[in-house]
């Protein structure tokens, strides 16, 4: 049976978490600036002004949203915000230009993409995603350095050797020998290398074949 992939086995669960959430935030800021930009391909735009900022109370506190004039064919049109739904997470100023897109068959009917809503809120998911996800590279390389510096057992042998002579077996060794069928010099050398009863050598030693 085929081992893990090595790659996988040092990864550490904060490094899967960062990565994870790292992901998962740049997918929603991509799937907010694919949803604004969706509701509004079909639309006519013109541009619009602010002329007044309402204030409204939410569940942080207050918020502003802005009240939008623009003209159609020479007929001018309002955008009131009705809720704290309107706001925006960069609020604008008195005098800023908006773009509206309007319905053409009723040019009353409109709504604001300001920058924010646009290109801000999901851009501010995406860069933290790449933050995220870069800390959990990091950890991950950290990691992999550290586990790359330290003495490590092969995967199939969780025994620790006893003998550190020159002439005496080493795991690899024993592996040579499981898997070029010499099963019972290979389950001698492994008890003397770990000092370990003849069904736990045994056992270990068809591990490896």
């Amino acid at each position: 049976m085929a081992s893990p992939n090595p790659s996988f086995q040092n990864i550490s669960r904060p490094t899967m978490i960062f990565v994870g959430l790292g992901l998962a935030l740049i997918a929603t800021g991509v799937a907010m600036g694919g949803f604004a930009r969706e509701r509004t391909r079909n639309l006519p735009s013109v541009p619009g002004t602010v002329v007044n900022l309402m204030t409204f109370s939410s569940g942080r506190g207050t918020c502003q949203a802005p009240v939008v004039a623009y003209a159609v064919d020479g007929d001018s049109y309002q955008v009131t915000p009705q809720s704290a739904h309107s706001c925006h997470f960069l609020p604008p100023s008195v005098g800023d230009a908006i773009d509206v897109f309007y319905l053409e068959a009723n040019p009353a009917d409109a709504r604001l993409h300001h920058v924010s809503v646009r290109w801000v809120v999901p851009g501010i998911f995406v860069v933290t995603g790449l933050f995220l996800g870069g800390i959990g590279g990091a950890v991950s390389l950290m990691v992999d350095r550290t586990v790359g510096r330290s003495p490590r057992l092969s995967p199939r042998s969780t025994h620790r050797p006893l003998k550190t002579s020159d002439d005496a077996y080493t795991l690899e060794d024993i592996e040579a020998l499981a898997v070029s069928g010499r099963k019972i010099e290979a389950i001698k050398a492994y008890r003397e290398l770990y000092s370990v009863s003849l069904k736990a050598a045994k056992i270990a030693v068809e591990k490896m074949q």
